[in-house]
């Protein structure tokens, strides 16, 4: 099952949709990801840093997710009741990373 429109009947059932898309999801992820992989060494010997690589793979996630909630007619806006729970934890692991900055920087050997 490749996941396309044509390989399930029009009147299949939701689920199988779902399922269908599920599969279609996770063999893009994985074939994407092993191919960042190998452009990450290109970019690296065509004299690249760590840096713009990525800041090119935040750009093109967020190019990606944006065309595939516009084709699903979603909105990328948290609920209300949601936004709390996600300004937490995106400030969690903002401190998390600057504590990490600060260590590999300073030298200092991490705390267990």
């Amino acid at each position: 099952m490749t996941g396309r429109r044509e390989d399930l009947p029009a009147g299949a059932p939701a689920a199988a949709r779902r399922n269908a898309a599920g599969v279609a999801v996770v063999v893009s992820a994985a074939t994407l990801i092993s191919l960042s992989l190998v452009l990450s060494r290109l970019v690296y010997e065509a004299g690249g840093n760590p840096e713009t690589l990525i800041t090119v793979r935040m750009l093109v996630f967020l190019a990606a997710i944006w065309l595939l909630a516009r084709a699903t007619g979603r909105s990328l806006r948290l609920a209300p009741a949601e936004r709390p729970v996600a300004r937490a934890s995106s400030q969690i692991a903002a401190r998390k990373t600057s504590i990490r900055t600060v260590i590999s920087v300073s030298g200092l050997p991490p705390a267990s």
